[in-house]
């Protein structure tokens, strides 16, 4: 960062408030301003009392406001502050930090610093579409730093978070949410920078297709290793999973499994294969996706996908004026990767006949082909 300093004034009384304002520009074009006050000289100079000195700071840059207010001293400091800005990345870029590209942010809460150790308790932030509370702490005493948290999310869009553009149209379906994760600029690498402890409460999950609510996450981080085990409720289908990647393999690898049983499909169906009118109670369903790449665009060009349905009562055709017809779905297994056709094979009843089939489709690819013509 280049920094420029158009003018300083201060004042050092000796038993008096220091106060000081700045202002100058971040790389020729971006203004800043800051004002500074704290306890007098004389106070800071003396040990017992530098233990816990009087500040108040307040900084504004490129239409952001960061407000501290509290007390800092050699063992611990403890700050109360407040941040708002129309863009957390740009902001993020004065401090040093490679925040996510959010847009309209604000946070505050109560930051307490000792060596080594930075926590933030009574969290509240909004950042983008996202609105937490809760509590993070950065651990950097061991031999890589340390995430650790438990946040509790009314709303969660993960967008800016995996570099994908904020302001794009949440994804309707698979086909506009695959496309979206293809344009994403995540970089699996960048799991190997810090290690990670999180729990997280998602009331509802708005970056995705489908309707997602209640959902828990619990973020472990190690050495490049995500593993992620979760549950929610997905249109209606409470599902428990686990997401695995690993950054420090030569070519990341991702996987994400999804496991319901003994539940009405509610929405599910309709989600999975774009046809309305689909009623049922599943028995045991299994979806497993994989792929490998150091960004969206490979990930997504490698993905593939296996649906397995078992022990399930069915039926389609459910809509106003249509007839609808019973499926007993003893086995359906499903596999779809990439540029291979798809295969699979159904075991059950229809109409209470026994049925035994073999499937058989084009690839993922040629099916992402016909549904952008369709559009």
């Amino acid at each position: 960062l280049q920094f420029a300093l158009d003018k300083l004034e201060a004042q050092f009384p000796a038993d008096g408030k220091l106060i000081a304002t700045a202002s100058g520009r971040v790389h020729d074009t971006l203004p800043y301003s800051l004002k500074f006050s704290g306890g007098s000289l004389a106070q800071l100079l003396q040990p017992q009392a530098a233990a816990s000195w009087p500040v108040s700071m307040q900084l504004a840059f490129a239409g952001s406001t960061l407000n501290l207010q509290g007390r800092v001293g050699s063992a611990a400091s403890e700050l109360r502050f407040g941040l708002g800005t129309g863009n957390l990345a740009q902001f993020g870029h004065l401090l040093g930090l490679d925040l996510p590209d959010a847009g309209v942010a604000a946070m505050g809460g109560l930051l307490r610093l000792a060596p080594g150790v930075a926590r933030i308790n009574e969290l509240s932030a909004q950042l983008g579409r996202s609105a937490m509370t809760g509590w993070l702490a950065l651990d950097g005493m061991g031999e890589r730093p340390r995430l650790r948290g438990d946040l509790k999310l009314s709303r969660l869009d993960l967008r800016p978070f995996l570099g994908q553009e904020d302001d794009e149209k949440t994804p309707g379906d698979l086909v506009a949410l695959y496309r979206s994760l293809a344009r994403a600029r995540l970089d699996l690498q960048a799991l190997k920078r810090i290690d990670a402890d999180l729990k997280l409460a998602v009331d509802q999950w708005i970056s995705l297709p489908g309707n997602i609510q209640n959902a828990s996450l619990e973020v472990q981080l190690d050495q490049g290793k995500l593993t992620m085990p979760l549950k929610a409720v997905f249109e209606g289908v409470p599902v428990r999973g686990r997401v695995v990647a690993e950054a420090s393999s030569p070519v990341p690898v991702l996987s994400m499994s999804l496991d319901s049983q003994r539940s009405d499909i509610g929405g599910l169906a309709q989600l999975l294969t774009g046809l309305p009118g689909i009623k049922g109670h599943l028995g045991i369903l299994h979806m497993h996706v994989a792929s490998q790449g150091r960004d969206g665009e490979s990930l997504m060009r490698s993905l593939s996908t296996q649906l397995l349905l078992r022990d399930s009562q069915l039926s389609y055709g459910n809509l106003e004026g249509g007839k609808p017809v019973d499926v007993e779905v003893k086995l359906l297994d499903i596999r779809l990767a990439g540029n291979q056709p798809l295969a699979g094979s159904f075991k059950g009843t229809l109409l209470g006949k026994p049925l035994q089939a073999t499937l058989a489709g084009g690839s993922l690819h040629t099916a992402l082909e016909k549904a952008e013509i369709g559009r």
